[in-house]
């Protein structure tokens, strides 16, 4: 329901049983109405204890997966942060309280529901990562090497190349001390993946990374970059998720593992609560009877993990500058969990940035354009197909489709 909503806003709601004719007639519902019932399934559910906080009668192991109630508190969370978001409402204090509240129903009781940041990092997007006490739903798919197959590095064995991340989520990494990256700074263009963010490490594989006891070569004319057919196109290949322990060697015994896709983990919760936090208040230490953590003290626990160990935000930062930081913590902290593009449509953002990539020549690094952006405002919403639209004389293609 969330999602189709999200793709196409209004959507007609049906919670009976209909007749063909009533089903010819459907119209779509208000944004908000849909929102509204999803957020009372999902409180009756967890008010309710109808959802346990884990499985533990019978076959436990087996049950992994299921829906837990921190997993409907963690949907209601991202609903309710959604429908405050200027995308779907104006500037509505009383939106952003509710969605502050719903997040801190997770991180009031996090010690009862059982979840935790993890200080490992790698153990979030492993083959137990489901068992993980950040990760608080995530979808198995089973034993497979197709993700591996689909993203090694050309040049690896086994690699196709697929998901190439740009050089504008690289460079929204911070540097160690938690400054800016900037390519004017000699010293930082000279060596540009030293001194970073732990987090870009685990989440990007660049250029000398050592990837099971080589380093790579994406440079033009490496073993791993141009002109080598299916190289890398931004100088990029995605780390977070790969399983390097997987080899696809004649003979190998290891060619596949269990992947688990994340859909929540609490340090989401964490990000939603200070964003909804600093809109409903605009104050970055403001707490409140029923919130007791601040925005401020949200992003610095996620920030602050003995994993990451990046330096606090300051407590002076004005509530846009806040915003500003949040925001980008989101880009490089959930990067390939399926949050920016929606992230950025619900923030109402340009999405015209240009596309960038590096170019490696030696040791010179160049940033460089790989892709021009085409957005026009009716994009926000997506196009209704047009089998359903032939369907439902009420169902009406969204304007600009």
């Amino acid at each position: 329901e969330m999602c189709i909503r999200d793709s196409y806003h209004d959507v007609p709601l049906v919670t009976t049983v209909l007749t063909q004719d009533e089903v010819n007639n459907l119209e779509r519902e208000s944004c908000d109405k849909v929102a509204d019932f999803i957020i009372k399934e999902l409180t009756e559910i967890t008010a309710e204890d109808k959802l346990p906080i884990t499985y533990t009668e019978g076959f436990a192991s087996k049950d992994i997966g299921r829906i837990t109630r921190g997993a409907a508190l963690a949907l209601k969370s991202r609903v309710t942060l959604y429908m405050a978001s200027p995308l779907y409402s104006g500037d509505n204090a009383e939106k952003w309280k509710k969605a502050a509240s719903a997040a801190y129903e997770i991180i009031g009781n996090v010690s009862e529901l059982g979840y935790k940041l993890v200080d490992d990092l790698t153990t979030q997007f492993r083959k137990v990562n489901n068992t993980c006490a950040e990760v608080i739903l995530a979808r198995g798919v089973g034993e497979t090497g197709d993700f591996e197959k689909a993203n090694f590095p050309m040049g690896v064995e086994g690699g196709k190349t697929s998901t190439c991340p740009t050089q504008n989520l690289v460079d929204a990494f911070e540097m160690k001390d938690g400054s800016k990256f900037d390519w004017n700074n000699p010293t930082m263009a000279a060596n540009p993946y030293n001194n970073r963010d732990p987090r870009l490490a685990r989440t990007v594989a660049y250029n000398n990374m050592n990837w099971c006891g080589a380093p790579l070569q994406i440079w033009e004319g490496g073993a791993n970059g141009l002109p080598l057919t299916n190289a890398t196109t931004t100088g990029y290949y995605l780390r977070k998720y790969v399983d390097k322990s997987i080899t696809f060697d004649a003979g190998s015994a290891s060619a596949s593992t269990n992947h688990n896709w994340i859909l929540f983990r609490y340090a989401e919760v964490l990000l939603n609560y200070a964003e909804a936090m600093v809109n409903a208040y605009g104050d970055i230490n403001r707490t409140t009877a029923n919130c007791a953590m601040s925005a401020l003290e949200a992003v610095n626990a996620v920030r602050g993990r003995t994993g990451v160990k990046m330096p606090p935000l300051p407590g002076n930062l004005s509530a846009t500058d806040f915003l500003k930081r949040v925001k980008n913590e989101r880009r490089v902290e959930l990067a390939f969990e399926g949050h920016r593009f929606w992230d950025l449509r619900r923030w109402k953002s340009n999405l015209t940035e240009t596309a960038k990539g590096m170019n490696i020549s030696g040791t010179r690094y160049t940033p460089m354009e790989v892709d021009k952006r085409s957005f026009s405002e009716y994009m926000y919403y997506g196009p209704i197909p047009y089998s359903e639209v032939l369907k439902y004389d009420e169902l009406k293609q969204n304007q600009g489709w």
